[in-house]
Parts: C-alpha cells; sequence; structure tokens
C-alpha cells in the first residue's frame, strides 16, 4: 500500500508515517536522525512509524534557526 503525500501544511493534529513526513518536508534519512538527537519523538505500531504534525513543528522550530 503506497501512502499519499500530503500536498498542504503540516496540521499539528494529524499523525504522519515517517516516510511521508520526510517525502512531505523534502528530509533525508540523516535529517531524520539529527531530528531524533534534537528530541523528535516517534511512536511505533507493528514496523511502521508515525510522528505527530505537533511534534514535527516543535523540533523544527525548536532546533531549527529563525531566519527573517
Amino acid at each position: 500500500m503506497q501512502s499519499r503525500v500530503p500536498t498542504g501544511p503540516i496540521s499539528p493534529e494529524k499523525l504522519y508515517p515517517v516516510t511521508v513526513a520526510m517525502d512531505h518536508l523534502g528530509w533525508s534519512q540523516q535529517t531524520v536522525q539529527r531530528a531524533r538527537k534534537n528530541g523528535l519523538v516517534s511512536w511505533q505500531f507493528g514496523r511502521h512509524l508515525y510522528v505527530t504534525g505537533a511534534e514535527l513543528i516543535r523540533v523544527i522550530t525548536k532546533s531549527g534557526r529563525k531566519r527573517s
């Protein structure tokens, strides 16, 4: 079963498979590993790994650099 890549913004109240979030944000596996080192919390169910939109937003805004 192939996941559909979301086209809109990351929604804080949704749950995303990590692979879909990676595609949506343009992240590589190394970027996900760096995010996990910076505190990204993910949830495993069976062989699948998920992350909430709120968690993605939290890690990006906490660890990323602010640009104006």
